[in-house]
């Protein structure tokens, strides 16, 4: 993927507790004049929500059968904007990155799927159809989903890259 590093950041302990302490702590010391960044973090979150019903009826219908799950075999781990999205959403942070290495699988794997609740997942998990699930979208066209799912994840794309750029100019603003 484009723009997404070799490796996980912050994958060890005290660099994944550093990073959090940190956000935390501007986000404590500037909160008050994080209000376009407050406001893009709701949106993403109402904008996430309204895509939940889609993705677990689409598990439901093939993640129960799926040969090669997903998170055997994923890259995925918190972005920045991940953290500060929680953080501001008043998400639980999980203890750990998901994967300190590419070669091993997401820790948050459970027997029965993903043990994080799904607004808490990176984005990543959030966005990311299979190619079974893109052909079940697909294959239900009257029905428009497909094209809600599309539309909706480029918004959440767009409203994560504004809620990151405020934050910085809001706490760069608040600095001065």
């Amino acid at each position: 993927m484009k723009g997404h590093p070799e490796e996980p950041p912050w994958k060890d302990a005290s660099s994944w507790s550093e990073a959090n302490q940190t956000l935390s702590f501007l986000i404590d010391r500037y909160g008050n004049h994080l209000h376009e960044t407050v406001r893009f973090a709701g949106k993403v979150k109402r904008k996430m929500v309204s895509l939940f019903p889609l993705l677990d009826d689409l598990c439901r219908a093939t993640c129960t059968y799926c040969p090669d799950p997903c998170c055997f075999s994923a890259y995925a781990w918190y972005d920045f904007k991940d953290l500060l999205f929680a953080r501001l959403n008043g998400l639980a942070i999980p203890p750990a990155q998901l994967m300190t290495d590419r070669k091993m699988i997401c820790r948050y794997l459970g027997v029965r799927g993903c043990t994080l609740e799904r607004i808490s997942r990176p984005w990543i998990c959030t966005w990311y159809l299979c190619p079974t699930q893109t052909g079940v979208l697909r294959g239900d066209v009257a029905s428009g989903k497909k094209t809600l799912f599309s539309e909706t994840a480029t918004e959440i794309r767009c409203d994560r890259k504004e809620m990151e750029t405020a934050f910085i100019n809001e706490t760069r603003a608040a600095q001065r």
